[in-house]
């Protein structure tokens, strides 16, 4: 971490950098404190929503050719060792009557959130 100093006109500044990575989407917060010299407690925080980003891709192949009646293979990678993979099968016949509740990442990551409350 690179800290910088200076002064302003409400008073002494200091500044850093924090390293957005994957695992701080879609928000973190940053606490902040110091002790007065008679031990009361001065804090702080500040949010940031970021832009919501994986760190773990994944990637799905099939094979081309597949006639109705047959057995196909689903080819599934993932980055990361461990993760938990979810396969959901659509017939696209029914975003034809309802196209409103269709699935999305936004939509899991919102799920996934919830989950883990």
């Amino acid at each position: 971490q690179s800290f910088q100093h200076f002064n302003s006109q409400a008073g002494p500044v200091t500044t850093f950098q924090v390293p957005v990575v994957p695992q701080l989407a879609n928000r973190f917060c940053v606490l902040v404190y110091y002790v007065e010299t008679c031990g009361e407690v001065i804090a702080d925080v500040a949010c940031v929503e970021t832009d919501k980003a994986c760190a773990n891709e994944i990637s799905l192949h099939l094979d081309d050719h597949v006639f109705p009646g047959e057995r196909t293979a689903i080819y599934i990678n993932v980055d990361c060792p461990n993760s938990d993979v979810a396969l959901l099968a659509v017939d696209k016949g029914l975003y034809l009557l309802n196209n409103e509740n269709r699935l999305s990442r936004d939509k899991v990551r919102d799920l996934d959130t919830l989950m883990s409350i």
